[in-house]
């Protein structure tokens, strides 16, 4: 009797807990049991996501704006990925991690068994190969991924086994292990179905003097491969082996993804391959009274791309709170604003090629007082390229002290005056005067930055220098940058949590071509550089990298000015609805739906 009693104690016991533990909105039609959230309310199995603006380019290779990978992330798929719950590279494509050769040279990789593209076909090494020769190819639009690849000398298929082959790297360095991560693998058949890239090796395709330069067949694969049918088709963009399938494109409205029926990664565990939604919208909405009233009707499910403002007025809102949940994340990126170091002279005048010049910008801006108005508790100081969360940041670095005495200083010194009294300062070039007048391109996708960027404008005014700001679409924006068409811009750049590779945007070769828009060219860098990426020891390497961000911030081919913060909104009826620290910070292919009973 007493072990009965005991037993019906213990039950209402457990039943009283469950209660406690059961909470109910239902204006959102949420209700919490447990770690559970159940939902009650007409909304479909879909997740409606926020973005500012259409991505210029959903082409897999061509293009790297971060509008277009937040959509490609889902119908796409690279050989190692980052979990953004642990920070750490993942297999995605690949079975597993690669094995490495003793001296680092062979990167030994294995597909997973199962990996597929839509049709069932299996996805092959001669997939991974076609790929890096697309990269590769003249004539191909995707000049910012090559430095990527630049240490890759081989692919060698495994002629015993098609799901196997072996990265062969020119020389060690510590970012060979990361070799491929991120990089979307393209269906042969589709990409490449005439097999032209088969007629040459991967070297040859690099070689300015080789029969490939010159083949009409290739340029007229390229031709193909930077069209408009691989920029926004839906039956090629629906050639992804990734979760979900790209189906249709409304410019200015919408992007609509629907579930992959034969997804291969359908039963496994990791979050990258869940498939919870039936359908992931991403609704284009700029304006910022717009996208409020989307929220307070729950007409929107999740943005991570919320202004400063428009997320402090979601977060008054104790309707907004009741059903979405916010967060403040710190960003794995920096703003700066790109100088034109290296101008025609014609277009665009010698105006920041002076190291003195680009200095007196970063002492003229009181850059505290301008974060603190303008963006409160949401960006913090820049004295670098690399974010503070990465182990390669330079934290004894500090950022340049408002000083207007010392900019005019710097000014005076590199020769510019106001000679005419015109409130502009002016220098004689090559026997011409010019006077200091710049373009400002800027992205006007929310009011903070029109903000920050007019009163940027108005300081560097009091010293003589006259900016018209030019707000540019992000598609036109991009192709004003990698055109070098530009004086200054405000540029934000992330910072990716693998080794940081300085190569690609601050190495003489990274220019005209690559991500070096400044056409800043510095050979006593270009050497730390090159040291850095073959250093074996990793305090060599660290001691390196520290030299490197210490050059940057003396030389200032970007005047560094911070490291934003990612205001994020995302619905509580979803479960798994983590706001991660860094990646897209939401994995929108696993937020989990369950209705209740």
């Amino acid at each position: 009797m007493k072990q009965i009693l005991v037993f019906q104690a213990a039950l209402v016991m457990l039943m009283w807990g469950c209660r406690q533990d059961t909470t109910s909105d239902q204006r959102c039609g949420i209700v919490q049991q447990g770690e559970e959230v159940r939902y009650s309310g007409p909304l479909p199995n879909e997740v409606r996501a926020h973005l500012l603006s259409d991505p210029s380019s959903l082409h897999p290779t061509n293009s790297r704006e971060a509008t277009r990978g937040t959509v490609l992330d889902l119908c796409f798929q690279a050989l190692l990925t980052l979990d953004i719950s642990t920070r750490q590279l993942s297999p995605q494509l690949a079975a597993s991690l690669p094995e490495s050769s003793a001296d680092g040279l062979e990167q030994y990789f294995t597909l997973h068994e199962r990996a597929a593209w839509p049709d069932g076909a299996p996805v092959t090494a001669q997939d991974v190969l076609t790929t890096i020769k697309a990269i590769m190819a003249p004539g191909a639009d995707n000049a910012h991924l090559r430095g990527y690849f630049d240490r890759l000398q081989d692919v060698r298929p495994d002629p015993a086994d098609p799901r196997r082959f072996t990265f062969v790297l020119a020389e060690y360095s510590v970012q060979n292990a990361f070799t491929g991560a991120g990089t979307y693998i393209l269906d042969r058949r589709v990409y490449d179905p005439q097999g032209i890239l088969d007629r040459y090796t991967l070297a040859q395709l690099r070689d300015p003097s080789s029969p490939a330069a010159r083949d009409p067949d290739l340029r007229a694969w390229a031709d193909t491969f930077n069209s408009a049918r691989f920029v926004r088709d839906p039956a090629t963009l629906g050639s992804g082996s990734g979760p979900y399938r790209f189906t249709a494109w409304n410019p200015g409205q919408e992007i609509t993804l629907t579930r992959q029926e034969t997804y291969w990664g359908r039963s496994l565990v990791a979050p990258w391959h869940s498939q919870y939604p039936d359908k992931i919208t991403f609704q284009i909405v700029k304006d910022e009274q717009a996208i409020l009233l989307k929220f307070q009707q729950q007409e929107l499910d999740v943005s991570t791309v919320l202004s400063t403002q428009l997320y402090t007025q979601l977060d008054s809102l104790a309707d907004v709170k009741s059903c979405y949940t916010l967060a403040n994340r710190r960003r794995d990126s920096f703003v700066s604003l790109a100088l034109n170091v290296h101008p025609d002279g014609i277009t665009h005048k010698p105006l920041f090629d002076d190291r003195q010049v680009r200095q007196a910008i970063a002492y003229a801006l009181p850059l505290d007082s301008i974060l603190r108005d303008i963006l409160p508790g949401n960006a913090f100081r820049a004295s670098s390229p690399v974010s503070p969360g990465h182990p390669d940041h330079h934290k004894d670095l500090k950022p340049y002290p408002y000083d207007p005495a010392k900019a005019r200083q710097l000014l005076a010194a590199a020769g510019w005056q106001d000679t005419d009294g015109d409130q502009v300062l002016d220098k004689v070039v090559d026997g011409k005067k010019i006077s200091f007048e710049c373009s400002f391109y800027y992205p006007p996708n929310a009011q903070a930055v029109t903000d920050f960027v007019q009163v940027i404008r108005d300081e560097l005014a009091t010293f003589g220098i006259r900016c018209t700001l030019v707000p540019e679409s992000t598609g036109n924006y991009t192709k004003q940058m990698r055109a070098h068409r530009f004086d200054m811009a405000l540029l934000s750049l992330g910072s990716p949590a693998i080794p940081y590779e300085f190569k690609q945007l601050f190495h003489s070769t990274s220019w005209p071509e690559g991500d070096n828009f400044f056409g800043y060219q510095n050979p006593a860098l270009d050497s730390l550089i090159d040291k850095a990426r073959v250093a074996s020891q990793p305090a060599a390497r660290l001691s390196l990298v520290r030299s490197i961000q210490e050059t940057l911030l003396e030389d200032l081919p970007v005047v560094f000015l911070y490291y934003p913060t990612k205001k994020i909104i995302l619905h509580r009826r979803f479960n798994h609805g983590t706001i991660y620290e860094t990646g897209e910070y939401v994995q929108l292919n696993n937020l989990r739906l369950v209705r209740s009973q």
